[in-house]
């Protein structure tokens, strides 16, 4: 009988590992559109909750509050996670705290990305004024083209 359950739970085991999907392929997974504008409810309250003077964090509130709207509107359809992305990382343009971001990236997606071919900015920046200059390699290492 213990062989038996040893047996079973192996096969449970093996059976999961192979049939796990990569968290990439999760990109491609369709969310209906109330959803989605139930996410952006979501996180425009958590936004508010954080940040309870946007003009902080925000360089036109209006023009951002527009924005929100606009996109809301826009969900007419089921989008996939990655469309759903590449419609609300467009607010992130017009924040300017430097800590705020719109959107969620982790790191099983980002390596399960990285094995299927994609690639990293490669480099850390700063912005000195209106410029972006290069201040080291991804990770912190020494670059050559430091101050670029």
């Amino acid at each position: 009988m213990k062989q038996l359950i040893l047996l079973l739970i192996i096969f449970l085991n093996y059976n999961t590992a192979f049939s796990q999907k990569s968290p990439y392929e999760k990109l491609n997974s369709e969310i209906q559109p109330q959803d989605l504008k139930n996410d952006i409810d979501y996180w425009f309250d958590w936004i508010h909750t954080t940040h309870p003077d946007l003009s902080y964090s925000v360089k036109d509130i209006d023009k951002f509050y527009k924005s929100v709207t606009q996109i809301k509107d826009s969900i007419t359809s089921p989008l996939t996670v990655l469309e759903f992305w590449r419609k609300i990382s467009t607010l992130n343009n017009q924040l300017s705290d430097g800590h705020l971001i719109v959107g969620h990236i982790n790191a099983p997606i980002i390596k399960d990305y990285i094995s299927k071919g994609g690639t990293l900015f490669p480099f850390e920046v700063l912005f000195n004024k209106e410029e972006l200059i290069i201040y080291s390699n991804l990770g912190g290492k020494d670059s050559e083209y430091k101050g670029y």
